[in-house]
């Protein structure tokens, strides 16, 4: 069974179709909020799993049986608006996402985080992929919250999460 959190987001969407095609006869498991629109996934036979990305037991419940976790789920917000949701969902939910991952034996944990949880650079600066994380002196709640998750990633792979 392979799940995937943040499925109706833009990157989601495509993916479920792919992954779908790429492994017709493996569950496909959607984490998802009660009230996202799903049609973009008529057609396909998928179990719909329906919870709180900062909730534990929800996330432990999703993953539980999981051999493959895409992780994307996350609010996307540059304007210094909800800062503490920002925490709550992407790094709190990141931070269940991998303790689960660890607890069942996940095979792989594939996260998606954003440019943002990287420094900035200098115009015409090539930016080069970092371990590195959190990030120190990034500006907004969201790359804040981005560099932090992508540090709590990290930190599961210290503990063997691959």
């Amino acid at each position: 069974m392979i799940l995937i959190t943040g499925a109706t987001g833009h990157i989601g969407n495509v993916l479920v179709h792919q992954l779908h095609e790429r492994y017709p006869h493996e569950t496909l498991r959607l984490f998802l909020q009660r009230g996202e629109v799903i049609d973009a996934f008529d057609g396909l036979t998928v179990d719909l799993h329906y919870g709180d990305i900062r909730h534990e037991t929800d996330v432990w419940r999703a993953v539980n049986g999981a051999r493959l976790v895409f992780h994307l789920a996350g609010i996307i917000d540059t304007a210094p608006r909800f800062p503490r949701l920002l925490q709550e969902v992407n790094v709190g939910g990141t931070r269940n996402i991998v303790n689960a991952c660890l607890a069942y034996g996940v095979e792989r944990l594939i996260y998606v985080s954003s440019v943002h949880a990287l420094p900035d650079l200098p115009d015409g600066q090539v930016i080069r992929e970092t371990s590195d994380f959190p990030t120190p002196d990034l500006f907004g709640p969201y790359a804040i919250s981005k560099s932090a998750a992508t540090a709590m990633v990290y930190d599961g792979i210290a503990r063997g999460l691959d």
